[in-house]
């Protein structure tokens, strides 16, 4: 059996971002949610997430 993972990922990571909103209902919404619980006195954040980094941009 072929793994096409490769082959899928270079297809898509060039729309992944735009992927999540289309695909995601409430996906902003939960980038905004995630980000507001991070305290204002927070000096260090440590991302354990797989993507493109999306919500550092937030």
């Amino acid at each position: 059996m072929a793994n096409h993972t490769k082959e899928v990922f270079d297809a898509t990571a060039s729309t992944y971002d735009a992927d999540r909103s289309r695909l995601i209902p409430g996906c902003d919404t939960f980038y905004r949610w995630a980000i507001d619980l991070i305290p204002a006195q927070a000096r260090h954040i440590l991302d354990l997430g797989a993507g493109s980094g999306l919500v550092r941009d937030w």
